[in-house]
């Protein structure tokens, strides 16, 4: 079965239609002028979109979630990590201490201007888009000299099938052979409506597509996610958030490995 094919056959599997209208995934929305807008906000925590709960509950949230990722992806403190969307640098401060040196990208220069003013001599960010970041003028020096690779609370802005993938194809040769990326905060197709759970928040939906936005991005399906590494010949495994998590109702991540 062709690539498009597949995919015409997940978008009309009668479990997922149940669980998420088609038109989710539609229209394309121009990112990098959102996230240069999105700088311009005075919090750091909204400059990239982290919202809905208190300040301090996203602090404590993103301390957690960066233990989890130190866990999962075996760092350690001589660990090289790619942090790819990593916007301001909001959450790479948070994964700092569980490496000895940290590389951030990002296709908003705007951001990136942020993230560099704030961190320390072992982190550096870049202005990269990781849709296309085989072009980043970098990339060619970084060929297999990462250990892990981090993709936190974005991975729903590559909205297409082919565009996941392309992006996880660009991101794997800068891995070491054993090395793992972590895709984190996805939302769910399965649980579409767990998020879109009363009439105003469907509401402001319906409004956003008639003006050519959505500004959520993409609910990707489990099957999606598989059929994804399948393609490009890794290990992918689905993982449930905990509980506590704020987004865990309606997120999930997603543990890539390379052989």
């Amino acid at each position: 079965m062709e690539e498009n094919q597949t995919v015409k056959s997940l978008g009309n599997n009668k479990k997922c239609k149940q669980h998420a209208p088609n038109f989710v995934f539609c229209p394309q929305m121009d990112w990098k002028q959102f996230w240069d807008k999105q700088a311009a906000q005075a919090q750091p925590l909204e400059q990239v979109g982290r919202n809905g709960i208190t300040a301090e509950r996203m602090d404590a949230l993103m301390q957690e979630q960066a233990a989890r990722a130190a866990q999962l992806l075996h760092l350690h403190p001589q660990a090289k990590l790619l942090d790819v969307c990593c916007g301001n640098g909001v959450f790479s401060r948070c994964l700092l201490p569980h490496v000895g040196e940290l590389v951030g990208v990002d296709l908003s220069p705007e951001l990136i201007q942020k993230a560099q003013q704030q961190h320390t001599h072992h982190a550096q960010f870049f202005v990269a888009d990781a849709l296309h970041l085989s072009q980043w003028n970098a990339y060619q020096q970084h060929l297999g000299s990462f250990d892990a690779i981090t993709l936190c609370f974005s991975f729903q802005y590559f909205d297409t099938f082919e565009k996941g993938t392309q992006v996880v194809e660009h991101l794997l040769p800068l891995l070491k052979p054993g090395g793992n990326i972590l895709l984190t905060d996805i939302p769910d197709r399965a649980r579409f409506f767990q998020h879109y759970n009363t009439l105003p928040k469907l509401a402001g939906l319906i409004i956003q597509m008639a003006k050519g936005k959505n500004v959520m991005g993409k609910f990707w399906a489990e099957e999606e996610m598989n059929l994804l590494c399948k393609q490009l010949g890794v290990q992918g495994e689905f993982l449930h958030q905990p509980n506590t998590y704020a987004y865990a109702h309606y997120r999930f991540d997603y543990l890539i490995s390379k052989a």
